[in-house]
């Protein structure tokens, strides 16, 4: 085993709930979990984790557009018309 230094962090007691339990259920040492998902976050990167932040921030805007009412409007052409004159922007 490689040699280990030693950190001491601050959890939230949520998150010491969850890590107790998968420790548990992984039968391994909470230590281990820990390193486990340092080892994730460095194998995927920074920018994906920023790039979810950005996710949520474009579903929280689609549900806000989804609850607008917009009003409802008949199109003022038909299908057929765009074929016909052969212009489809």
């Amino acid at each position: 085993m490689t040699r280990m230094i030693r950190k001491q962090i601050y959890i939230a007691p949520e998150q010491d709930h969850r890590l107790k339990k998968i420790a548990r259920e992984m039968r391994t040492t909470e230590a281990s979990i820990i390193r486990q998902g340092l080892d994730r976050l460095f194998t995927v990167g920074v920018h994906s984790i920023q790039d979810l932040d950005i996710w949520k921030h474009e579903l929280s805007f689609i549900k806000r557009r989804a609850r607008s009412r917009i009003p409802s409007q008949k199109r003022a052409w038909r299908r057929e018309e765009i074929h016909e004159r052969g212009s489809f922007c």
